[in-house]
């Protein structure tokens, strides 16, 4: 469990996400305790970012829904109010489009490098410097989590419904 009292143990009771970097290192989406990375695996110990209320150089908001690495030293993190950028220690937040939905429950990295994240109401395309290009209405559908095939192809899931679409085509497929 949690120990509050060092700051490099083991983050929080519960993990959202676990991403393994290209470079080996561990990273971890809390629900609730910030985003964790693993520095020392054979002692177990963790570098934690936490939001600071007032502070616009820390992550946004503590609750991380997924994670995604771009290239070493990137990492894409999403949360219940936005997406984060972590480059090399430094967080950027990303402006969403106007009107558009803040939270984000899943995200994937396109064969162009371009950002695709879902939200509530919408699929969101980001360019690879984090800027929003379009926004897709998700219509009756609720996808949750999205996919990209090495041949670009964008896979969305609807697990409640048990239905999946390949958004690239527009292809519903219900099982």
């Amino acid at each position: 469990l949690p120990n509050q009292n060092d700051p490099t143990a083991y983050p929080h009771q519960v993990i959202q996400n676990i991403k393994k970097a290209k470079d080996g290192t561990l990273w971890l989406g809390t629900a609730g305790g910030g985003l964790s990375q693993m520095t020392d695996k054979r002692k177990i110990k963790f570098k934690t970012w936490q939001h600071k209320v007032g502070d616009s150089l820390s992550i946004q908001n503590n609750l991380i829904t997924d994670l995604t690495e771009i290239n070493e030293g990137k990492i894409w993190i999403s949360t219940n109010t936005g997406i984060d950028l972590l480059d090399h220690g430094k967080f950027h937040h990303l402006s969403t489009i106007p009107g558009t939905s803040k939270y984000v429950s899943a995200m994937a990295i396109g064969k162009k490098n371009e950002l695709w994240s879902v939200t509530e109401k919408e699929i969101i395309q980001w360019s690879p410097q984090g800027k929003a290009m379009f926004a897709y209405p998700k219509g009756k559908y609720d996808f949750n989590s999205i996919f990209v095939k090495k041949n670009g192809e964008i896979i969305l899931w609807e697990s409640k419904l048990d239905q999946f679409s390949d958004f690239t085509s527009n292809k519903i497929y219900l099982f």
